[in-house]
C-alpha cells in the first residue's frame, strides 16, 4: 500500500455505503486494498490484511462475477492466487475521493 493509507477508513466507508451487495463486511476492505495496490492479487491482499486467503478469494470471485467491481485477469492453478484489476464500476465507487 502507499502513503494514502490515512484515507483507508474514508475509502472503506465509501465502498460500504455503495449500492454493492458484498458477501461480507470484508468486501469493502478488500476492494479498498485492491484499489491501493500496484498489481493487486489475492495473496498480497490476504497478507496485508492478515486474513485467510480463501476468504479473500471468495469475496473477490463474488465481486467479479456478481458485482462487476473487479476483473480476474489471471489465476494460478497451483496456488489459487487471483490477479485482479478494478473495473470502471469498481473505480467509480471511489470517484471524488480526495487523496492526501
Amino acid at each position: 500500500m502507499d502513503a494514502r493509507g490515512g484515507q483507508i477508513p474514508h475509502l472503506v466507508k465509501l465502498a460500504a455505503e455503495s449500492r454493492a451487495k458484498f458477501n461480507s463486511d470484508l468486501g469493502p476492505i478488500i476492494l479498498v486494498a485492491a484499489s491501493l495496490m500496484d498489481k493487486p492479487d489475492t495473496q498480497k491482499i490476504s497478507r496485508s490484511l492478515d486474513i485467510a486467503h480463501a476468504l479473500v478469494i471468495r469475496e473477490c470471485v463474488h465481486m467479479a462475477q456478481d458485482l462487476g467491481l473487479i476483473d480476474i485477469v489471471d489465476r494460478n492453478e497451483k496456488t489459487s492466487r487471483l490477479t485482479l484489476n478494478l473495473t470502471h464500476a469498481g473505480k467509480a465507487i471511489f470517484q471524488g475521493a480526495t487523496w492526501k
